[in-house]
């Protein structure tokens, strides 16, 4: 382990000691349990995660409605971290809270995309989009789901917003790239750009391009 992973490392360690250490010399504060749920959710420990967040439910989800609202959000976010898409879309359709339903949109919105229901991701997409007309992340989400339903066009302009806005975004510029080469057009810088910008994203998603590069090849060669 490197130098750099091992300070990390212990520096997690640290934390999840402190908030165990609040948590029971605090034990009526909520908020530490969930501080320590969104951390063992980062490091991917799910179940103490679960099993931390269900408890702190039991304890203050009938006494503090913030409390309550917050935990049901943390939970969905254990869910999805897990990959148990279902489960965390109940946890987050329950947010009536104003200043987390936005961000419970785009959660579900993410959720009904990596289980490939697109058109429910678009309309919670939208929605969260009407609430944060200016956040990039969500024009990226709904310019991908765009993109995933095939209506290019409509990819494209939301693509071509959030460039307006921050021009060296590689989500934007790759989905750009996938349009160009789907539709045939010229996408290798595109990719060149994305690549120099952010090698470890290109890395990350190249295998899309050679999937879609490999189509049109064989499509080519019919």
């Amino acid at each position: 382990m490197s130098d750099k992973r091992s300070a990390l490392a212990n520096e997690v360690d640290q934390t999840i000691k402190t908030l165990i250490n609040k948590i029971n010399t605090q034990p009526k504060d909520w908020r530490n349990y969930n501080d320590l749920g969104v951390v063992l959710t980062q490091i991917s420990d799910f179940n103490s995660a679960e099993e931390l967040i269900m408890k702190a439910l039991g304890l203050f989800g009938s006494q503090d409605e913030v409390a309550h609202q917050t935990l049901l959000y943390t939970l969905g976010n254990v869910y999805y971290g897990a990959g148990e898409y279902p489960k965390a879309v109940t946890y987050y359709q329950q947010i009536t809270r104003a200043d987390i339903k936005g961000d419970a949109f785009v959660m579900l919105a993410q959720s009904f995309m990596q289980q490939q229901q697109y058109q429910q991701a678009l309309v919670y997409a939208l929605t969260a989009h009407e609430n944060v007309p200016n956040d990039i992340s969500v024009m990226v989400l709904i310019g991908d789901i765009w993109l995933a339903l095939g209506d290019f066009k409509q990819a494209d302009a939301m693509y071509a917003e959030v460039l307006n806005q921050a021009a060296d975004n590689v989500a934007a510029l790759f989905g750009r790239g996938i349009i160009a080469l789907t539709l045939g057009q010229p996408s290798a810088a595109l990719f060149a750009q994305v690549e120099q910008l952010d090698s470890k994203y290109y890395a990350d998603n190249k295998q899309r391009v050679d999937e879609i590069a490999t189509v049109i090849q064989n499509q080519q060669n019919k």
